[in-house]
């Protein structure tokens, strides 16, 4: 009767401990799936404003083209005061000046390249030419708002004919306002671009009431009635989604009729967000972002409707997580349950071979002793690796049957941990029973009974042959780096050499004209013999920087900035890159010197690259290095202007053999072996970002 009612009481615990478990792993998967959601708004944000702005340059680069040419001035500006016939002379002329142009701005898709005179009166519409002389004053803000301001003018707007974002700009002759012209581009040419960024399902949403201010013969009829707000109607598009994205446009509107119920409150507040959607056992995302009009007032909506497969992976992992752990708990808690007292050893040892069993399938070794040390039981691996059997393993003190340097490891700590219950992992070298030494990661933790029947449970990861080769990658890094160095050794060489050549020259020709006396030669003697302790020291220092040391030692971060930089600075500025240094004094860290210099030369490295292979004149480019300090804690940033890196791939540059530099001028492992030394080996970060119309990179580190 006692056993069953302490049953009872186990199976509570371990109810509650599965029911806390299971809502703190629901608060993670809601917190993953509004950090998705965060980074689809920003995307579709961020892509839109790229797209916009690619349109927005073709309108500018149109705009300065047409200011430079005298011809197309003249014309717009006689326009002005001719009469009927004399118009439609111009008109022609300007026509057949630009249609191949216009052709050609089609191709990018513009669809509209529109001339209006000082009034606000169309001069001539080039997507159609028959169609002039209409007064755009009062019908279009864009319009009305360059001719009172005379400066452009761009956004999202309604017209006579059509919508479209609008790029409208002023015209000029001899300094006086003579008209305007404007580009426009359908959703259908937005589409597309957008698409070529990321792909997906496109969706145009424009204000009904903003189209019914229009007149009656506006293109009303066009749009679509919307199937997720009542406010907005669908922009039609000539596109058509399914040439582009994977899902099918009955699919969408599905999506977006199921979603309707969810945003139609968010949309009044005119806000972008994102949503996330189960359909046909898959996610979608669909984003909301609100598009200004020239007015600068909210009068559209752009949405995506994407595919996401992180969020199905991360609910079938949670899901075997979840059965992992219980399952984990419940072998633990039979354990606790089965070793209460002597009384219950039959079922004990049932339990022990079905875990015994459990063990067998685990590819790594594997051992548990109770409270007092004794061995329980092990797997034919952990067997192996001391070369003793298992029963003569199973049931004897760990210390009288395991190698004395093998016991010492995986007994470390083992009274704090079965005072504390925390779980430990630390790494090793073991001498496996074959003489070789493996580098292993060990990982204990405490199986709890009242009776003390069991104590520990631990597993060892053979990591010797992962440590090899990130040795091997960082021993080729740094010879790579090297040869940097060398080649900035070089260039500082070819002053004091040819010095020297010089000073050998003054002496022969000095005795030639019989001017060699000893002074002179004391003083050319002198002279070389300086410039040669110079290179010599030069060859000092060069071994000094790459000495290599497996032990952490403390030292100066601004004095190994400043050392790294004496083998680098002249070399790049004689490359016409200008090198901004601010460093602060003594700031230490502890580490590894020489391979955190390995490292930041890496960096710069790659900021001359990037400099060099944008640069387009002789004010190449600037390089600036700053430390700072924060929260005991000191920072290193290298920053460049040589045009950053693109978005798309800024979360990879730290993947293995990812390089965004040409064929032959890299392989893509400096970085990744970098954030390998700083992060696990100094305990530190590494890290990246775009600023200022260039790269970022900063290396932290834990100040001592």
């Amino acid at each position: 009767m006692q056993r069953k009612i302490k049953l009872k009481y186990y199976f509570a615990a371990f109810a509650a401990i599965e029911a806390v478990l299971v809502l703190l792993l629901l608060f993670f998967m809601n917190t993953t799936k509004n950090e998705t959601l965060s980074r689809a708004t920003n995307q579709l944000r961020v892509n839109y404003q790229s797209v916009f702005s690619n349109f927005s340059l073709i309108g500018h680069s149109i705009y300065c083209d047409i200011s430079s040419r005298p011809e197309i001035l003249k014309i717009i500006s006689d326009a002005n005061s001719a009469d009927k016939n004399g118009k439609t002379l111009l008109r022609n002329n300007l026509y057949n000046m630009l249609s191949p142009f216009y052709e050609k701005l089609k191709d990018l898709d513009v669809v509209q390249l529109h001339f209006h005179l000082s009034d606000g009166t169309t001069f001539l519409r080039f997507n159609k030419p028959g169609l002039y002389d209409d007064y755009l004053k009062d019908a279009r803000y864009s319009i009305n708002f360059v001719l009172r301001r005379k400066v452009p003018v761009e956004g999202f707007e309604h017209g006579l004919y059509f919508s479209a974002f609008r790029y409208v700009f002023p015209i000029f002759k001899d300094n006086v306002f003579v008209g305007s012209f404007e580009t426009s581009v359908h959703f259908s040419g937005f589409e597309k671009s957008l698409f070529m960024k990321l792909p997906a399902e496109y969706v145009f949403m424009v204000n009904k009431e903003s189209i019914n201010k229009k007149p009656a013969d506006s293109t009303l009829h066009k749009y679509t009635q919307n199937y997720i707000s009542d406010d907005f109607l669908i922009e039609p598009s000539d596109i058509g989604n399914n040439c582009y994205a994977s899902l099918k446009r009955g699919n969408t509107e599905k999506i977006l009729r199921m979603i309707k119920p969810n945003v139609a409150g968010i949309l009044k507040r005119k806000l972008s967000f994102s949503r996330l959607l189960k359909f046909d056992d898959k996610y979608y995302i669909i984003s909301f972002l609100p598009i200004l009009s020239t007015e600068k007032h909210v009068d559209a909506y752009l949405l995506s409707v994407s595919e996401n497969r992180d969020i199905k992976l991360y609910e079938d992992f949670f899901l075997r997580l979840v059965a992992g752990t219980l399952i984990l708990i419940l072998i633990i808690s039979l354990l606790y349950i089965n070793n209460k007292t002597i009384k219950h050893k039959k079922i004990i040892e049932s339990d022990l071979k079905f875990l015994q069993l459990f063990l067998e399938t685990i590819p790594h070794p594997v051992f548990f002793t109770d409270y007092n040390g004794k061995v329980m039981g092990c797997n034919k691996e952990f067997a192996d690796i001391v070369r003793v059997r298992r029963r003569d393993i199973i049931n004897h003190l760990a210390h009288e049957i395991l190698p004395e340097e093998l016991y010492n490891i995986l007994s470390i700590k083992d009274t704090e941990l079965l005072n504390n219950g925390t779980k430990q992992i630390y790494e090793a070298r073991i001498t496996y029973s074959d003489g070789k030494i493996h580098d292993v990661i060990v990982v204990k933790a405490q199986v709890v009974s009242k009776s003390k029947g069991y104590g520990i449970v631990g597993s060892l990861l053979d990591v010797t042959e992962h440590k090899r080769i990130e040795q091997m990658l960082v021993n080729n890094a740094r010879m790579a780096s090297m040869g940097e160095l060398i080649t900035a050794i070089a260039h500082n060489w070819r002053q004091p050499i040819n010095e020297i050549a010089l000073t050998i020259g003054d002496i022969e020709d000095a005795f030639e004209f019989g001017q060699l006396d000893k002074a002179y030669l004391r003083e050319s003697v002198q002279s070389a013999m300086s410039t040669l302790h110079s290179i010599s020291d030069t060859i000092s220092e060069f071994r000094t920087f790459y000495k290599h040391s497996d032990v952490l030692e403390e030292f100066d971060v601004g004095s190994a900035v400043e050392d790294t930089l004496k083998k680098f600075t002249e070399a790049i500025e004689s490359l016409g890159i200008k090198c901004k240094v601010k460093l602060l004094e003594n700031v230490k860290v502890k580490g590894y010197e020489s391979e955190f210099k390995q490292v930041f030369l890496s960096i710069l490295n790659n900021a001359k690259d990037a400099i060099m292979d944008t640069a387009l004149n002789d004010n190449i480019g600037n390089i600036e290095i700053t430390m700072s300090t924060e929260s005991n804690k000191v920072a290193v940033s290298v920053a460049d202007d040589g045009g950053g890196i693109p978005e798309r791939v800024l979360n990879r540059i730290f993947d293995p053999y990812f390089t965004t530099k040409m064929q032959g001028k890299g392989i893509g492992m400096g970085l990744y072996l970098g954030k390998i030394i700083i992060e696990h080996k100094m305990k530190g970060r590494l890290f990246a970002h775009n600023a200022d119309g260039g790269a970022v990179f900063t290396i932290e580190l834990q100040i001592t």
